[in-house]
């Protein structure tokens, strides 16, 4: 049962390893379509309407990473068992996929940490 545990622990993390890898691939392809949207966009304009739209994109861009930020900060990541009221029922939400990357994360290195060495 432990080294089932172990395994099934293993793969979570894996499993949340390469939604985290797939979910900033699709950011990248998104920004690369983006920048290459804007390049089309700048060819056909002067110099000083180029320095607009890249100021714009970048105004957006910023934006964007300072939204991100403030929902990342208001997320709510337990620091400590207690703050878990029903560990068990943690545990099946997060074995079921219905937490996000980060609090699964932080929630399953409190309920079942990692074998040293």
């Amino acid at each position: 049962q432990v080294k089932l545990d172990e395994l099934l622990e293993k793969a979570t993390v894996e499993a949340n390893a390469e939604d985290d890898l797939a979910f900033e691939a699709t950011q990248a392809r998104a920004t690369s379509a983006a920048a290459t949207s804007l390049v089309s966009e700048l060819q056909g304009l002067s110099t000083y309407d180029q320095e607009q739209v890249e100021n714009e994109a970048r105004a957006e861009i910023q934006h964007k990473k300072d939204v991100d930020e403030a929902v990342f900060l208001q997320a709510y990541i337990p620091t400590s068992l207690h703050e878990i009221h029903n560990p068990a029922e943690e545990m099946r939400r997060l074995q079921s996929g219905k937490r996000e990357a980060a609090y699964a994360a932080a929630v399953q290195n409190m309920l079942a940490p990692p074998a040293s060495g």
